[in-house]
C-alpha cells in the first residue's frame, strides 16, 4: 500500500514537472519573438505584430504592403510632431545623439511596405561606420551632368524663361500669375527640358523645406559613395532612440532598438515609403557635412545646416541634383538601378496632378505644404520639374492643391514647348 502511494506521489510530481516545463518553453518562446530577425524573405516578429495583416505585394518580390484599417491620410499636426521631437531630443540628448530628433519637417505619410534584409545586432557582422566618413572629405566624385547657363530670354511678373526664344502663351501666362498670386506662402518652381536646357522659373533661389524631398539627393549622395568604394550594399547600420520620429513615416520605427538594417534595405524603405528612420540613419552614416559637399559641386550652397535633420533648399539646387540623378543613370548600371528606384517611389504627387505622365520623383510634406521634384516623361520628351511650397502662410488645408494647380500649369507649359519643338525642328 505504502508503494502505491510512492507511486503516486512521484507520477503526480513528474506531471507538475511536465508541465512547469512545457510553460518555461511557452515563456521562451514569446520572448525570443520580441527580438525581430530579418533575412530574406523570412522573418520573425513580435506577437503584437502577429495581429496586423499582411499582403503579398507581387511586385516587389521580399516585400510586403501592411494593410492599414483606413485608407485616410495621417492629419496630425506639425505642432504635434516638433513638440514629440523636442522631448525625444530631451532623453538624447548627449553629444553622440546632438544630430538627431530635432528639426523634424515631415509629418506621417500613409504607410508602409516592408522589404526584408536586416538583422539583429547581435547576429550581424555589421560593418558600423562612424557619422562622419572620413576619406568622404576628400573623395571626388564623378559630376555627370553637362554644365548649365542660364540666361534670362523673358521675365513677366517673376515668371521666368531662359535658354530659349520661345514664348508661352498670353493665356497661359496669366493663369501662372493668378495661381501663384493666390497663396501667401513662399513657392519655388522650376522646369528644365533636358535636351534643349530651356528652363522656365518662379523664384527660383528661394530656400523651402524640403521635408522628405531631401530624399532624393540623399540617396543620390549614399549611391555615388557606394560607387566609390566607401560603403556598400552590405553595410549595415543599427536602429537607435535617436533616429525614432514620432508620428512618422516608415517601417524601421516598428523594429526593435539594436536592429541592424543593410544599407541597401534603408535606400528601398527611405526612397520607396518615405521611411524618416531610414533616411536618418543614411545620413547619420554618410555625413550631412559630406552631402553638402557634393551637392556644392552641383552648384548648391549649404543644404543641411550643422545638427539639423532636415533642410532648405532652392527650386534651381533641387533641378541641378535632379538633372544630376538623370544623367547619372544614362551613364551608369549603378545610377539606372537608383533611377529605378525613384520610378518606384510612392507618394507621388506629380502624377497625382498629371497623371497622364511617368515620373522618377521624390516628393515630401510638411505641416499644410507639399514638394516635389524629379524627371518626368512627357510625350517623348525629358523634364525636370520642381515644385516647393513653403510652410508659412498657407491658407488651404492639406488638400494637395497648391501643388496640384501649379503642377497642371507646368503640364500645359510642356505641351506647348512640346509643339514649339516639333514646329521649329529642335
Amino acid at each position: 500500500m505504502m508503494y502505491k502511494k510512492h507511486i503516486s506521489v512521484f507520477l503526480a510530481l513528474c506531471f507538475i514537472f511536465s508541465a512547469f516545463s512545457c510553460n518555461s518553453e511557452k515563456e521562451n518562446y514569446e520572448s525570443s519573438d520580441e527580438t525581430e530577425t530579418v533575412s530574406g524573405a523570412q522573418t520573425s516578429v513580435s506577437s503584437e505584430e502577429d495581429e496586423k495583416s499582411f499582403a503579398f505585394d507581387s511586385e516587389d518580390d521580399n516585400s510586403y504592403e501592411l494593410i492599414s484599417e483606413s485608407d485616410e491620410e495621417s492629419t496630425v499636426s506639425e505642432e504635434e510632431i516638433f513638440e514629440s521631437s523636442e522631448s525625444a531630443e530631451e532623453s538624447f540628448s548627449s553629444e553622440e545623439t546632438s544630430d538627431a530628433v530635432s528639426n523634424i519637417d515631415e509629418s506621417s505619410e500613409e504607410d508602409t511596405e516592408q522589404s526584408l534584409d536586416c538583422t539583429s545586432e547581435e547576429s550581424s557582422s555589421s560593418e558600423e561606420t562612424s557619422e562622419e566618413i572620413d576619406p568622404l572629405l576628400e573623395q571626388t566624385f564623378v559630376i555627370y551632368s553637362p554644365e548649365i547657363s542660364y540666361d534670362l530670354s523673358w521675365e513677366s511678373e517673376g515668371l521666368e524663361l531662359y535658354n530659349t526664344e520661345f514664348r508661352m502663351s498670353d493665356t497661359l501666362a496669366q493663369k501662372f500669375k493668378n495661381q501663384i498670386n493666390s497663396f501667401s506662402n513662399a513657392q519655388s518652381i522650376m522646369l528644365i527640358e533636358l535636351d534643349t536646357n530651356m528652363t522656365f522659373a518662379y523664384s527660383k533661389d528661394t530656400k523651402i523645406a524640403t521635408a522628405s524631398s531631401i530624399k532624393g539627393p540623399v540617396g543620390l549622395y549614399v549611391n555615388k559613395c557606394i560607387d566609390a568604394g566607401i560603403i556598400s550594399w552590405d553595410t549595415y547600420k543599427s536602429y537607435q532612440p535617436w533616429h525614432f520620429q514620432a508620428n512618422s513615416t516608415g517601417t524601421v520605427q516598428n523594429y526593435a532598438y539594436g536592429t541592424a538594417f543593410s544599407v541597401e534595405t534603408l535606400m528601398d524603405y527611405m526612397i520607396r515609403i518615405s521611411d524618416n528612420q531610414a533616411y536618418l540613419m543614411l545620413k547619420e552614416l554618410v555625413g550631412a557635412a559630406n552631402f553638402n559637399r557634393m551637392m556644392k559641386t552641383l552648384g548648391s550652397s549649404e543644404i543641411i545646416a550643422p545638427g539639423s535633420n532636415w533642410g532648405y533648399i532652392t527650386a534651381k539646387e533641387m533641378a541641378s541634383a535632379w538633372r544630376e540623378i538623370y544623367y547619372y543613370s544614362l551613364e551608369s548600371e549603378s545610377g539606372a538601378g537608383l533611377f529605378d528606384r525613384y520610378m518606384h517611389a510612392q507618394y507621388n504627387y506629380i502624377w497625382r496632378a498629371i497623371p497622364q505622365y511617368e515620373a522618377a520623383h521624390k516628393s515630401g510634406w510638411s505641416g499644410k505644404a507639399f514638394n516635389d521634384a524629379g524627371v518626368v516623361f512627357a510625350d517623348g520628351h525629358e523634364y525636370v520639374l520642381v515644385v516647393l511650397c513653403g510652410r508659412s502662410g498657407v491658407k488651404d488645408p492639406r488638400s494637395q492643391y497648391q501643388f496640384t494647380a501649379i503642377t497642371k500649369l507646368l503640364a500645359e507649359l510642356m505641351v506647348e514647348y512640346n509643339a514649339y519643338k516639333a514646329e521649329n525642328g529642335l
